[in-house]
């Protein structure tokens, strides 16, 4: 993220910004991109039926199943980058059963939180995701068994709905740069192209510049407590968990929490 404060104004920047072109992109190109926890604006939370899953719980198991959204594509994020539709399309074809699911961008053998099933790009709707905006747009999605076995605490976490944000690590393939400035020619085609097309256009408009990543290789997506793309949800279940794996007693919330004593024999 480039730090913005350094300039006078928005020509100065835009200047920088061309000047330093190759080398900003090189820059992100030869790092794995992970979760930048700085969110732009509040989103309503996902709740509509449209999004909903069947999955059942059985915690005994010591397995739940869950979908989550790894990325929201057409959305300006903390790292000024706007995915578009097909920047994984490549790389699942290419490697969805290597992709891990990990919590904190943890690149460890003990950090996995459980096994993707499924790895796969889903047209949604915006009002599906809580964005107030007509039309549609593109979701990184998976389907996901978490194991008790692997992290007993995001197990529970999952369980107990408390995890609601998700981020991707990858390698940037393919980026573009983007400026509203018809001096550079190259750059303002591509900020008109795009521009349009983001949810969160004010955002895009008031800083004048953002990268368009049209390629990326998926590594990985971690269950964090904010991500850099804030639209990254769990998608809730319908079906809710048996009483007999929920606390007794008052049925407050904090009643339907997962009991913790019931998984001690399941890790």
């Amino acid at each position: 993220m480039i730090d913005k404060s350094r300039f006078t104004s928005k020509k100065e920047l835009f200047k920088y910004l061309i000047a330093n072109k190759k080398d900003l992109i090189d820059v992100k190109k030869s790092i794995i991109k992970h979760c930048n926890p700085i969110n732009s604006i509040e989103v309503e939370a996902v709740t509509s039926k449209a999004l909903e899953t069947n999955h059942k719980d059985d915690l005994s198991s010591g397995v739940i199943k869950r979908t989550i959204i790894g990325n929201t594509y057409n959305w300006l994020d903390s790292h000024d980058d706007v995915h578009v539709k097909g920047i994984f399309s490549k790389s699942i074809k290419e490697r969805k059963n290597k992709v891990r699911h990990y919590h904190d961008h943890i690149n460890q053998l003990s950090a996995q939180v459980g096994k993707f099933t499924d790895v796969y790009e889903k047209e949604v709707k915006w009002s599906d995701l809580g964005v107030n905006k007509v039309g549609t747009t593109t979701v990184l999605m998976a389907d996901s068994d978490i194991l008790a076995r692997m992290n007993k605490n995001i197990f529970l976490q999952y369980a107990n709905k408390e995890i609601d944000q998700h981020s991707v690590g990858m390698y940037y393939v393919k980026i573009e740069m983007a400026v509203n400035d018809a001096e550079y020619k190259e750059e303002k085609a591509v900020y008109d192209a795009y521009v349009d097309l983001i949810a969160n256009k004010e955002k895009a408009e008031e800083q004048g510049y953002f990268f368009v990543v049209k390629e990326a290789k998926l590594i990985e997506i971690s269950a964090v407590p904010e991500g850099s793309n804030e639209i990254t949800p769990t998608i809730d279940n319908k079906v809710n968990p048996s009483k007999d794996n929920l606390d007794k007693g008052d049925p407050s919330e904090d009643s339907h929490k997962v009991n913790n004593n019931k998984l001690k024999k399941l890790c």
